[in-house]
């Protein structure tokens, strides 16, 4: 990860991982904007305890941050883009002093898009492309002037473009359908050498079902015994 300072309250970092997957614990601890791009690979994250969500090359995600803790994985073992953060009370104060009356601020945002807790993605942004596009080339000697204008451009886009009424034609996927595709994954992967049929891949899927049932009797007859004070 690479990151600059463009100006007081707004980092812009450069993300390249090359791993399965990601171990999280950031807790913000400031009000905070954050502007994802995802230029290469793909992203599995929890929107929620039962439900899992992922974000696509070209896909952009709107996040406050407030729920940023967890295990990130990526699927093909490598995800590219970037991130745009903003400390919205210190942008409060900043802004105004990098450009006298700019019209799209932070603030407006999260006010126009609705944010909250749960991020808003806007899948194949392609129409963004011209202002994320050109901030993967650019010269070191100008970078960070060059930062500056397309992180405000990027502002005025947000306030003016068309918010997308429908938000993902991809549905998030129930925590425990993930969790079947991930155990026939392993499955296949320590046992490469091998052919199945989709009746063998079918018993396997349903055998990994029978365990998580039973460990979720076990965790539930524990927490009931600690209930109990047994």
């Amino acid at each position: 990860m690479t990151t600059y300072e463009i100006f007081s309250g707004v980092m812009l970092a450069f993300n390249d991982f090359h791993m399965e997957r990601y171990e999280c614990d950031f807790v913000a601890d400031r009000r905070m904007l954050a502007i994802d791009h995802y230029r290469e690979g793909r992203m599995d994250y929890a929107a929620s305890d039962n439900l899992v969500a992922y974000t696509a090359a070209g896909d952009m995600k709107l996040d406050l941050r407030e729920q940023h803790t967890g295990t990130f994985h990526f699927p093909s073992c490598h995800s590219h883009g970037l991130t745009v953060a903003f400390d919205r009370n210190i942008v409060k104060e900043s802004l105004p002093c990098e450009v006298r009356d700019f019209p799209a601020t932070p603030e407006k945002i999260v006010e126009r898009w609705q944010l909250g807790s749960t991020p808003r993605v806007v899948r194949g942004a392609e129409r963004m492309e011209h202002i994320f596009g050109e901030m993967y080339r650019v010269p070191e000697k100008i970078r960070i002037p060059y930062f500056k204008v397309k992180i405000l451009e990027l502002l005025l886009y947000l306030d003016a473009m068309t918010i997308p009424q429908v938000e993902s034609e991809r549905p998030y996927f129930y925590k425990t359908q993930v969790e079947k595709v991930e155990a026939i994954k392993r499955f296949l992967t320590e046992h490469v050498a091998e052919n199945f049929t989709q009746e063998e891949l079918l018993l396997h899927r349903v055998r990994h079902e029978r365990k998580g049932r039973v460990r979720l009797r076990d965790r539930n007859a524990l927490r009931q015994r600690k209930g109990d004070g047994s």
